[in-house]
Order: C-alpha cells, then sequence, then structure tokens
C-alpha cells in the first residue's frame, strides 16, 4: 500500500513539471497562457483532458541588429598610415632583422649580474612580543 501511495506521489509530481515545461495545465482546467503554435492543454477539472495536446512556445521573430559605429579620435596629425612592404622587401628587412648582432645568453647574464639592485627600503621585523614592526635600513 505504502509503495502504491509513493508511487502515485511520484507520478502526480512529475506529470505537474512536465506541464509546466510544456505550458499546459494538469490540474485547475482552463487553458493556459498564449502559445504562438501547437494544441494546449485544456479541461475542466482534476484529468478533464489536461494533457490533450503540448504548446510549445517559439521566439519572435525580430530583424537582425545593424549598428552604424564611427570612431573617430585624435586629429589628422596624429594620424600615420601604416607602410606596405613587397613581400620581397619584408622578407629582406626580417632578415636584417636577424643578422643584427645580439649577446649571447652568457652575455646577457654578465650584464644583469653588473647592473645595481634596488635596495628596500622598509624593513619588517619581529620585536619580543612577536608584533611585526616596519623598520627603515640604516
Amino acid at each position: 500500500m505504502k509503495r502504491l501511495f509513493g508511487l502515485a506521489i511520484m507520478i502526480l509530481g512529475l506529470t505537474l513539471s512536465a506541464s509546466a515545461q510544456s505550458g499546459g495545465r494538469i490540474l485547475g482546467g482552463g487553458t493556459p497562457g498564449p502559445t504562438n503554435g501547437g494544441a494546449s492543454g485544456g479541461g475542466g477539472s482534476v484529468g478533464g483532458g489536461g494533457l490533450s495536446g503540448v504548446g510549445f512556445s517559439t521566439l519572435p521573430s525580430h530583424p537582425r541588429a545593424s549598428f552604424a559605429s564611427i570612431a573617430i579620435s585624435g586629429t589628422d596629425a596624429e594620424f600615420v598610415p601604416s607602410t606596405f612592404l613587397p613581400f620581397g622587401d619584408a622578407v629582406a628587412a626580417g632578415q636584417a632583422i636577424l643578422d643584427a648582432e645580439h649577446a649571447s645568453v652568457a652575455q646577457e647574464a654578465e650584464a644583469n649580474s653588473r647592473t645595481p639592485k634596488a635596495k628596500a627600503k622598509f624593513a619588517l621585523i619581529e620585536d619580543a612580543a612577536g608584533n611585526a614592526v616596519i623598520a627603515t635600513p640604516r
């Protein structure tokens, strides 16, 4: 008996959720809200033709959006048009960049080690009570 009662509650719950998703009514009769096509559920009482048809709402059709936009910033004096190089000239320019003398990794590392490093202006130290104290180096 408990199984039958539980099964009935489960079927009723699933039926109500399916009805809510499709836009039809199961309990309470009448017709649901307007739809754009298909049949819809109706009926006057419990079980009175609740799922006689399924109504699917469609999205309204709108024309494609078109945005006219113009972006202008700066002045004519600031405008510098980009240049176009023929393929042969572009290859020659790229090869000139590659042929330029580059330092080796060891030379770059040595130059990096010779540059002075930034020193900290403040230091955080701990006092005897365990509190952080900001100290300035001398």
